[in-house]
């Protein structure tokens, strides 16, 4: 089941706090069904619960160290062109539109395209499909430029990332080979 970024924290502080093992969650003829005899009863499903909120955790820390990851970098990029625009003394628009100018698709560009992957092209050339190819080499030719500019300005500064990579701990249950005290 897909799990929000809030329902992880939130999962788990309203179970610990409504888990009440002594609490009567019914009477039958008189006798108490307590809350910890429900969950011995239903212990199989309990645990498939818990595994659903712990794979949903996992899963919202992966998510959240990948934005975190990705923003970084965007952020590194970003003040590298406002670097290298302020040394031209250019804005950052005008500087990307120089330094980081795409060569125009030529219809010798699409047509040698279309040769290239017509068996993948389940139908003939037309206009609609010359501007959709037209569509896709621009921005395919705009990110190798934007690539290129950016290797080319990480050459120019010093950039030391100290994030720390995403870890995951693993729990040795079950049966492994070898001694326990192994290393």
């Amino acid at each position: 089941p897909a799990c929000s970024a809030a329902e992880p924290q939130q999962a788990a502080g309203a179970a610990e706090e409504a888990s009440d093992p002594n609490r009567v969650l019914a009477t039958i003829d008189g006798q108490p069904v307590t809350e910890a005899q429900v969950r011995q009863e239903a212990a199989d499903n309990f645990k498939m619960l818990e595994n659903q909120l712990a794979q949903c955790q996992a899963q919202y820390e992966k998510g959240k160290h990948e934005v975190l990851e990705s923003s970084l970098e965007q952020v590194i990029q970003n003040r590298m062109i406002d670097a290298a625009a302020k040394a031209k003394g250019v804005s950052k628009e005008d500087y990307l539109k120089t330094e980081g100018a795409v060569v125009e698709v030529t219809d010798a560009d699409v047509d040698k395209f279309y040769e290239e992957n017509k068996a993948r092209i389940p139908r003939p050339k037309d206009a609609q499909l010359v501007g959709q190819i037209k569509q896709y080499l621009t921005a395919q030719r705009q990110q190798e430029a934007r690539e290129k500019l950016l290797a080319q300005l990480a050459s120019q500064h010093e950039v030391s990332y100290k994030i720390e990579p995403r870890r995951v701990e693993v729990t040795a249950d079950g049966p492994a080979k070898g001694p326990e005290s192994a290393p």
